[in-house]
């Protein structure tokens, strides 16, 4: 009967459908957050690689700094330099940025700046340099851009011409940073020295030049979709179509406990092996995620000449570096901590980076070393998001347990309906064979 087929459907297809589309759901939201960290990384990069530009061009005009003529002592930055800092100003100008420097120094040596009439104020400008987009686009093959007050600055071919006001407002709060959907890839756009309420003057925004894959491919999908479209044509054929031959065409027949049990094994089996793939596959995206990024941020440092430096890898990367010299640790961006597992890494092959898992004070970890010139070993890490893994498979075995529980508790009903209504009825009127043949 049809009564029996829409059970089946609402029973036992339904919910592996729904467990099938919560699989793809979290797979999209967990890949998605993955990316935007990732992008989000790069993004840093090149605000960290803008500030390398800064600090070289604040050197060079350091060094061609002349006397300021009558300074006004009653201007705070002037204050500020007679005290003996070096006072830089970054002033949004036509095509970029002017870069001003203003210092003091003594005339007479012996005598410190501010003591009566005997310091000379140094003062400088010019247009800052940037390479920070051309850098970061060469070193780890992603697209990026610079917005100066929400106009582009710098960028490379494609990007928008401008952010929104209320794109940079956001940015302005926690966490700091947000997906930007550009034609068919996505990227994201981080503020530099972003505070709450005020718009950032620099934005960076960096995305792939080519479109990344689905999480659960176009494939998955429609095979998961074909499995269940065959148990709902098998299921009307076992449940709602008429039996050939039978004395009333138009009853359905009914079918065994086993078939009915086996044809729901269909649907639970495909919604079982999609949870268990995203979880694998979420697994492998993680880890080749982070590597993926470790190298990067390694060739980055390379091209910002820190490559050697523990302290400039991690400011251009987030990442925490350790130099390893003769089984010695030489120079790391950790805490004072034990580093044994650091230390014991010897240094690989130069053309050949390593990469694996290591414990470091902050927790498993994965490790990218690279050998260098000295024959030591700089060794960049990142924490194992294990807290973010969890929470993933929590969410898929919960998934899946539950799915499990409920077919399990439709199989058992299914099979006491059939033993209640295969029993003999018994009333009165009725004699059993047994009592009428021991009445003859």
């Amino acid at each position: 009967m049809r009564f029996r087929y829409l059970s089946f459907l609402l029973l036992v297809v339904a919910p592996c459908a729904a467990a099938a589309a919560l699989a793809v759901r979290v797979a999209d939201t967990s890949w998605r957050a993955l990316r935007f960290e990732s992008d989000a990384r790069m993004a840093r990069g090149v605000l960290a690689s803008l500030e390398q530009d800064l600090g070289r061009t604040v050197d060079s005009l350091v060094l061609a700094a002349k006397p300021l003529a009558s300074p006004d002592t009653g201007v705070p930055a002037v204050q500020r330099a007679l005290r003996g800092d070096t006072v830089t100003a970054i002033v949004p100008a036509r095509g970029g940025f002017d870069v001003s420097v203003m210092f003091g120094l003594p005339e007479n040596p012996g005598v410190l700046p501010g003591a009566g009439d005997s310091y000379r104020i140094r003062y400088a400008s010019g247009p800052l340099h940037e390479s920070a987009v051309r850098t970061v686009e060469d070193a780890t093959g992603y697209d990026a851009a610079l917005f100066v007050n929400g106009k582009r600055w710098a960028s490379g071919p494609g990007r928008p011409d401008h952010l929104a006001p209320t794109l940079l407002d956001r940015l302005s709060y926690p966490p700091h940073g947000e997906a930007l959907s550009i034609g068919p890839v996505t990227g994201a756009v981080v503020p530099m020295d972003p505070r709450p309420g005020t718009l950032p003057a620099v934005a960076a925004l960096v995305a792939p030049r080519n479109p990344r894959p689905a999480p659960v491919s176009l494939e998955v999908r429609l095979i998961v979709g074909l499995m269940l479209l065959f148990s709902a044509l098998a299921g009307w054929i076992q449940l709602a179509s008429p039996r050939a031959g039978a004395e009333k065409p138009d009853r359905a027949h009914t079918p065994s406990a086993a078939s009915v049990l086996l044809l729901g094994l269909v649907p639970a089996l495909a919604a079982l092996v999609l949870l268990s793939q995203v979880d694998a596959s979420y697994r492998a995206a993680v880890r080749d995620t982070l590597v993926r990024d470790l190298a990067r941020g390694m060739t980055l440092a390379q091209a910002q000449k820190a490559l050697d430096s523990p302290t400039g890898i991690r400011m251009l990367t987030g990442f925490d570096a350790t130099r390893v010299r003769n089984g010695r640790v030489a120079s790391t961006t950790f805490p004072e901590a034990p580093l044994g597992e650091l230390r014991a890494l010897r240094p690989p092959p130069r053309a050949f980076p390593a990469t694996g898992t290591v414990s470091t004070p902050h927790g498993p970890s994965l490790y990218l070393a690279r050998r260098l010139d000295d024959g030591s070993a700089m060794i960049a890490t990142v924490p194992w998001p294990g807290g973010e893994l969890r929470k993933v498979r929590r969410t898929l075995v919960s998934t899946g347990g539950a799915l499990v529980a409920w077919l399990a508790f439709v199989g058992l009903a299914v099979v006491v309906t059939r033993k209640r209504s295969a029993a003999p009825a018994a009333g009165p009127g009725t004699e059993r064979p047994a009592e009428l043949s021991s009445g003859r």
